[in-house]
Order: structure tokens, then sequence, then C-alpha cells
């Protein structure tokens, strides 16, 4: 389904940031082309367009909800690392703690609508 396939997607694009972070947010070594705030930019993107399928409208207000703040902190993530001057030794706090965010915010997410047991 189209949100099988985005939910794919958005977990390739996570993978590449987890690798961003091993690597203080720089591209990583076993993978050059990741560039983290582009990866940022494309992972807040997934989200809003995954927003707009149909299949998303029928999903509880909830889910939406989740969705909604899924995008935010990805976009609060791109934007942290567009800020970040990397002149400084080391990536800041802000960019962490969106990093953790977006991971939470997936989370969040499973744990009510895809990690819930079958009746």
């Amino acid at each position: 389904t189209p949100l099988a396939e985005s939910m794919v997607a958005i977990d390739e694009l996570f993978e590449h940031l987890k690798l961003a972070n091993k690597s203080g947010w720089q591209s990583p070594i076993e993978n050059p082309a990741i560039d983290p705030p582009h990866t940022a930019l494309m992972l807040r993107e997934q989200f809003h367009e995954l927003g707009r399928l149909d299949e998303i409208k029928k999903q509880p207000e909830e889910f939406q909800r989740l969705l909604f703040a899924s995008e935010k902190t990805a976009e609060e993530l791109e934007n942290a690392l567009r800020a970040w001057d990397k002149k400084d030794a080391k990536p800041t706090e802000r960019i962490g703690a969106a990093f953790k965010g977006v991971g939470q915010s997936c989370l969040n997410c499973h744990q009510v609508y895809r990690d819930k047991p079958k009746k």
C-alpha cells in the first residue's frame, strides 16, 4: 500500500540519519552521498506527502496528529542541521535533541498503531 511504501522510505531515511549521527553529522564514510540536512528535508517531505494520502485522511485524528508531529520534528532537525556552523568542534545540542525527537515521534506512533496486538 502507499502507506507501507512511505514507511519503508521513512525508515531508510532515518537509517541514513543514524549513520550521519554516528559520523558527527558529517557525510558518513560508508555512504558519502548522505548529506544530513538534505536527508532531514527528504524525511520531512516524506511525512508531509504521507499526510496527503486518502488512506491517511481516513485514519483517526490522533494518528494524523502524530504524523504531523513527526513532520515538525523532522523540520526541527533539518533547521538545526542547516543552522549549525561546522567550524564548531561538535554538533549543537539542538541537533541531538531534534534527532532524538524524530525517533521518539516514530516510536510514539508505532506503539499505538503498528505494534498494538491484534484482537
